[in-house]
């Protein structure tokens, strides 16, 4: 543990306190970057004393996994549209290796390149993508 020495030079009571709650502060967010369980310093003015805040601690509670709800395929669809740019991340992750897949897949949705292909077939050529 390394000791740290700090001496004060206060004129007033009022000096006193503030440099104390300053201190106090400082040495409260050290504390809490080590172990922040651990009580945090306060300064009792009237008291002129240190004392530990108390710290709460609350029992661990299981985490409830959450029900999968049972949607069909068209639900999934319209909760969230597929982009352009859906299509072209994934695309770019099947390029290496799969040149010759995707210019079929392309072939197949009678496409050339995917600005040639229909919006509304975007879902449909995901779903396609994701089988490759």
């Amino acid at each position: 543990m390394a000791l740290m020495k700090i001496t004060l030079e206060i004129d007033t009571q009022e000096d006193a306190e503030k440099a104390a709650n300053r201190i106090i502060d400082v040495l409260g967010r050290l504390t809490q970057q080590f172990d922040p369980n651990e009580a945090v310093p306060t300064w009792d003015p009237q008291g002129a004393e240190q004392k530990a805040a108390p710290v709460k601690k609350e029992k661990a509670r299981p985490i409830k996994k959450a029900e999968p709800e049972a949607a069909s395929s068209s639900e999934v669809e319209t909760e969230k549209p597929v982009t352009k740019a859906d299509i072209q991340h994934k695309m770019a992750a099947l390029m290496n290796g799969h040149r010759d897949d995707l210019k079929a897949l392309f072939e197949q949705f009678k496409a050339s390149k995917l600005s040639e292909l229909d919006e509304s077939k975007y879902p449909a050529f995901m779903k396609a993508l994701e089988a490759i």
